[in-house]
């Protein structure tokens, strides 16, 4: 009985402690947006400077590898423009993201179609994006 309740408390423990680590994962940035459906979620961590944001992102997408890199840009209005950095099947991969900030204060991803030039993955024309996307990002406590 003894040793049941000390792999059950050290259990509880190991449990608490990787949840301490996840939990203070992006406790560094100021800035923290998370959206979700039954099959996607996106989220959004970044500092800004000078009219510059710095930070990360990762998107997990159904049946699909989860992409996670670094992201950089600045807001031109209502819309942060972007490009996110990651690696795909263990090569880098540089695409250009789009959100567009709403009246409530959520962010909708951009999307249309897209180019690759000198290596990076660009819409075809950025003037004609559908924000009308079903997973908003919430602004969320980071933490």
């Amino acid at each position: 009985m003894k040793i049941l309740i000390s792999l059950t408390a050290l259990t509880v423990i190991l449990a608490m402690a990787g949840c301490q680590s996840d939990a203070s994962q992006h406790a560094g940035y100021a800035v923290c947006y998370h959206g979700e459906t039954d099959r996607d979620t996106t989220s959004l961590w970044w500092n800004e400077e000078g009219g510059q944001v710095k930070g990360e992102m990762e998107a997990r997408y159904f049946q699909m590898d989860p992409q996670q890199g670094k992201l950089k840009g600045h807001w031109r209005g209502d819309t942060l423009n972007a490009e996110f950095h990651y690696q795909w099947e263990g090569e880098p991969v540089i695409r250009e993201v789009h959100f567009l900030r709403t009246k409530d204060g959520e962010l909708v991803e951009g999307f249309g179609e897209r180019i690759e030039v000198d290596g990076k993955q660009v819409y075809a024309n950025s003037g004609f994006l559908n924000y009308h996307h079903v997973l908003k990002l919430r602004p969320v406590e980071c933490r």
